[in-house]
């Protein structure tokens, strides 16, 4: 969970496409990039009072600009207008205003850009919390089951004394071997002559599926002697 810009929470997304990998059958994970917005406290400065603007960091230097009648007068920055610490003395801005100037004998308006200095004791400082935007990465954990491979029907029509094969051509998976044994027989023939050896093998195949999320548990298993299946158990197949 992460919070918007308003300081909601939300439930985080990613800003990317990403590979998964595997974690169990039901969730998947990856490194995600995702972004969160965390409260950070900010520092503004402005201005307190309507108040002259000057061209450089000197009282001796006033902005000036020409009325619709061309009168020279003062340019003064509104309250409230946010401003950047320049030294201990003066904080300064760029800033617009408005001005006259004569053309084909009438006074025409303008509009003109300047920096700004004004003197500290007009100037104010605000603290206020902002939620910032940040692009973060974390390991992700994606719901993503596995589909269900194996269905009670085709358990069911799995018989004793069928291959390894057959069973898997029933229900198409091939499980997970889970105890391989072997031993060896001695042949003899009528005369109790040794005539040779057969190899045994005692398998056991099994599959299960879990879903953490609806508390689904499904469980097959499959035991083979000499490749002939002896005995079969299941839990939960539906």
């Amino acid at each position: 969970m992460v919070q918007d810009s308003k300081g909601k929470t939300i439930r985080a997304k990613t800003t990317a496409k990403v590979s998964l990998k595997k974690y169990n059958n039901t969730f998947s994970y990856s490194t995600v990039s995702f972004v969160d917005y965390d409260k950070v406290k900010k520092v503004t400065y402005k201005t307190s009072t309507s108040t002259q603007a000057y061209t450089r960091a000197s009282t001796k230097s006033k902005l000036t600009a020409r009325n619709y009648k061309g009168k020279l007068v003062n340019v003064k920055v509104p309250a409230k207008n946010a401003v950047k610490k320049h030294n201990t003395s003066w904080y300064k801005d760029s800033f617009n205003y408005t001005t006259y100037v004569k053309t084909k004998g009438k006074w025409v308006k303008k509009t003109k850009t300047a920096t700004v200095y004004i003197p500290a004791k007009y100037v104010k400082k605000y603290i206020s919390n902002v939620w910032t935007k940040y692009t973060k990465k974390a390991k992700g954990y994606f719901y993503t089951p596995q589909p269900i491979t194996i269905t009670l029907k085709e358990y069911n029509k799995v018989a004793i004394g069928m291959t390894y094969k057959q069973v898997v051509a029933i229900t198409g998976e091939k499980m997970t071997l889970s105890y391989d044994s072997s031993w060896n027989e001695t042949v003899y023939d009528d005369d109790f002559e040794e005539i040779g050896e057969i190899i045994h093998t005692n398998t056991s195949y099994e599959w299960n599926y879990e879903n953490d999320v609806t508390y689904d548990f499904r469980y097959v298993d499959f035991y083979f002697e000499d490749n002939k299946l002896t005995s079969k158990n299941q839990f939960g197949l539906k």
